[in-house]
């Protein structure tokens, strides 16, 4: 029916939101890393608590942020309360 599609067209819009958003805080660090040269120690030593950390890591062998934010996205909703909780945050 409209009302339910309605719903989901917003639950994908908002995914969709997420996912770019992620993609470009990882796409940020990792012009970072590479303005270090790709030095992973040095990078390494100033951001490993940088909760984009893995990802960078992960561009740097090779996967695209968009995959990434994804996983990220998909990682952090697996149960449907969680999913629930972080939809009505956004």
């Amino acid at each position: 029916d409209l009302y339910t599609r309605k719903i989901i067209n917003n639950i994908v819009k908002i995914v969709k939101k997420s996912i770019t958003e992620k993609s470009l805080e990882i796409e940020e660090l990792y012009k970072v890393f590479l303005d270090m040269n790709g030095n992973r120690k040095e990078f390494a030593l100033k951001y490993i608590k940088d909760t984009n950390f893995g990802y960078v890591m992960s561009m740097a062998s090779g996967n695209n942020s968009f995959d990434l934010s994804k996983d990220y996205i998909r990682k952090n909703t697996n149960k449907l309360k969680i999913a629930k909780e972080w939809l009505s945050k956004q």
